[in-house]
């Protein structure tokens, strides 16, 4: 069951889940939230990375409050994608994004949703995200742990898999394909074999995605401590030969003195 409500003491409290408590603005943005009769959840990436206990970048939350609601119950606010449901609350220095619950249909451009439609499920938001360890939630407040598609187990398995269908997921979005070998480079996991064998099965989403963003994710890559292995699993996938062919088609034999740089 859900562990007891109770709330923290200190930053370095931990709660049941043996997670140490957000920074204050974050837990005061979800507890307003609360106090107004609205769910709310940090979710996606700073979930993840309290698990692993790394540096959190991001604070995010889910809740099903409408962004014109959350325009109202806070006082500096920035409406950075209101088409989208995602509305920055600035906490102090800090910006948080608060996000309404969603559902996305069709993706005929391979990135972006066609049509967005608000949902009072949390459930249904999380299983629009790529993938399981990017689609846990966590209430600070009560210490609950939403994880329907078991991303805690793919954290303890070092596995980065899809949500629900890898090949859907990486139809909507082309860039996920990229984004699968980038998260397993940066946090030292592996590649769940039904997401690694969607990564060819959708190239012709891949080949869509802009310049730009498929070099952040090869800049991040590269930066990681595992570049030989993010760079061999590119070539190996087929996504090198997509966006620096040149380096893709490089002989065996100096490929080796490529991924040793």
């Amino acid at each position: 069951g859900d562990p007891p409500a109770g709330g923290f003491v200190s930053e370095n409290a931990r709660d049941d889940a043996g997670l140490v408590a957000p920074p204050d603005g974050a837990l005061a943005v979800v507890r307003t939230l609360h106090t107004q009769g609205y769910e709310a959840y940090l979710v996606g990436g700073c979930v993840r990375d309290r698990f692993l206990v790394r540096a959190v970048n991001d604070w995010d939350v889910a809740t099903d409050a409408e962004p014109e609601t959350v325009l109202d119950l806070f006082e500096r606010t920035i409406p950075t994608g209101l088409q989208h449901g995602t509305v920055t609350v600035m906490q102090g220095k800090m910006p948080i994004e608060v996000t309404t619950y969603r559902v996305e249909v069709g993706y005929s451009d391979g990135r972006r949703p066609d049509v967005v439609h608000y949902t009072r499920v949390l459930e249904d938001d999380l299983s629009r995200r790529d993938f399981t360890v990017n689609a846990m939630a966590w209430d600070p407040s009560s210490g609950r742990i939403v994880d329907p598609f078991h991303g805690r187990q793919d954290l303890t398995d070092r596995s980065i898999r899809a949500v629900g269908r890898a090949r859907e997921r990486f139809d909507e979005d082309g860039l996920r394909a990229l984004r699968a070998v980038r998260f397993a480079c940066v946090l030292d996991f592996s590649v769940d074999p039904e997401t690694w064998a969607a990564i060819p099965a959708t190239m012709g989403t891949f080949r869509r995605v802009s310049a730009e963003r498929i070099r952040v994710e090869f800049m991040k890559i590269v930066d990681s401590p595992r570049i030989g292995w993010g760079v061999n699993a590119l070539r190996d996938s087929g996504l090198l030969a997509e966006f620096l062919p040149e380096v893709a088609g490089i002989g065996d034999a100096e490929w080796s003195e490529v991924v040793a740089l």
